[in-house]
């Protein structure tokens, strides 16, 4: 049987509100979603929502 094991430390950081704010910044300071992903090592439907999710915060 297979040893289970516990991950303490996640290697995706996108669900951090510092990566998603650090994403708005570059995306607003002209880098592209797709860079901004690949820099961030995030996934760029993770970058789109997070500008939408800001979007209609400041609306609201």
């Amino acid at each position: 049987m297979p040893e289970k094991t516990f991950l303490l430390h996640y290697v995706k950081r996108a669900w951090e509100d510092e990566v998603k704010e650090t994403a708005i910044d570059m995306v607003l300071n002209c880098s592209g979603i797709r860079d901004t992903g690949r820099v961030l090592n995030i996934h760029k439907n993770t970058v789109i929502n997070a500008i939408k999710k800001k979007k209609r915060a400041l609306s609201t």
